[in-house]
């Protein structure tokens, strides 16, 4: 998505690059020195999803140019109100009203409106935004600043691609013990009862740029509060923590 990513200080932390799995409306930010000025977009796509999303489309069924430009000149007045700072260039009024409608379950995968012109070599990792977040961020121009400031970002990291992330309040662990009739009930035999009748989780609050939730891991995470921790996915999933420099690996 056509959108550099700057920390509290103005200071450019990467763009915004993939929509993260199972969570509407936040996008990955690719921690990375390259700006969206060198990476190709569509604005033809996120001009005909628009065009779909707010039934601006002819008769034959091409996008309804005049129709659309009104809508989103009328969403945007309901976005800026007076500000005569406002960016109302038609391609960036089109870019913002597409991240709010993304937060509001117009789940799309943005990587797909971006044509060209990543350089994954240069990608050291992801922080997240989440674009329900988006009014107490500024824009100017291709420019997203975040009120947060990002110090968690780390050189040591594991093979992959990580999501950069600082645990903000105490980690939770929890031990449930299945008792033998349950297990029986649930199809175990004598043994499955020889210690392997325990489920471990950790639920972690972390915060990722802009983005501030709870996740729960199915193993026994020892960090603590303040602690970075990078994230590894898999097939969409969580798989693998780096956490106080102990590998967690869990399927």
């Amino acid at each position: 998505m056509p959108f550099n990513i700057c920390n509290s200080r103005g200071e450019h932390i990467g763009f915004l690059h993939r929509t993260f799995p199972g969570r509407t409306g936040v996008l990955m930010v690719a921690v990375s020195e390259q700006t969206v000025e060198s990476v190709e977009f569509s604005v033809a796509m996120i001009k005909s999803y628009l065009a779909g999303a707010f039934r601006c489309r002819t008769i034959t069924g091409k996008v309804n140019e005049e129709k659309l430009e009104a809508e989103i000149a009328r969403r945007i007045d309901g976005i800026s109100g007076d500000d005569p700072g406002f960016d109302r260039d038609y391609d960036q009024m089109l870019k913002n009203v597409f991240l709010r409608h993304i937060s509001t379950g117009g789940q799309q995968e943005i990587e797909n409106y971006i044509t060209s012109g990543v350089d994954m070599s240069l990608i050291r990792g992801y922080v997240l935004f989440d674009v329900k977040n988006l009014d107490a961020a500024r824009t100017e121009g291709n420019q997203i600043i975040i009120p947060e400031e990002i110090n968690y970002l780390e050189d040591d990291k594991l093979e992959g691609t990580p999501v950069f992330a600082r645990v903000t309040d105490y980690p939770v662990l929890h031990t449930a013990i299945m008792g033998a009739g349950e297990g029986f009930l649930l199809g175990a035999n004598l043994a499955d009862f020889g210690g392997r009748n325990h489920a471990h989780t950790t639920e972690l609050k972390i915060e990722s740029g802009n983005f501030t939730d709870e996740i729960k891991l199915p193993i026994y995470v020892l960090a603590a509060r303040g602690m970075s921790i990078q994230l590894y996915l898999e097939h969409k999933e969580i798989r693998k923590v780096l956490c106080g420099g102990a590998v967690y690996s869990f399927s």
